[in-house]
């Protein structure tokens, strides 16, 4: 395989990875979530929507025939995370290893490069989406 085709499969698999790790922290009640979700007022059912969306967008992400769509409701998705963690999360105590913030932050990253490289694909994908 050409190193652009590995390299963008470890893009799309990070922010893969990333979004089923905080779906299964949601559904499991790490003590993380319950703060958050506590804070912005949504606990309990906040947190199983929110989980439940993020495994429609792995499932998407990972087929080949919805991966650009997939990547791309992820990038939208993670956008209003990461604007209700600036407005309405001060801070997160940090209980476990994992830091909701920093895999938010690089999640957004690997989808930001991957779109930004396949930015002509999407833009003819979703023109035959709507037609």
């Amino acid at each position: 395989m050409k190193f652009h085709l590995i390299f963008f499969r470890v893009l799309s698999c990070t922010v893969t990875f990333i979004i089923l790790q905080t779906m299964f922290n949601k559904f499991t009640s790490q003590p993380e979530m319950i703060y958050i979700f506590k804070q912005m007022g949504m606990e309990p059912w906040g947190r199983y929507t929110s989980g439940s969306i993020d495994l429609f967008l792995a499932v998407l992400a990972v087929s080949p025939q919805t991966r650009i769509l997939g990547i791309t409701l992820s990038f939208f998705y993670l956008l209003v995370k990461l604007g209700f963690y600036l407005v309405l999360i001060k801070s997160v105590p940090q209980v476990s290893d994992s830091n909701p913030f920093i895999l938010l932050i690089v999640a957004l990253g690997s989808s930001t490069i991957y779109l930004g490289f396949h930015i002509n694909y999407a833009k003819k994908y979703f023109r035959n989406l709507i037609n």
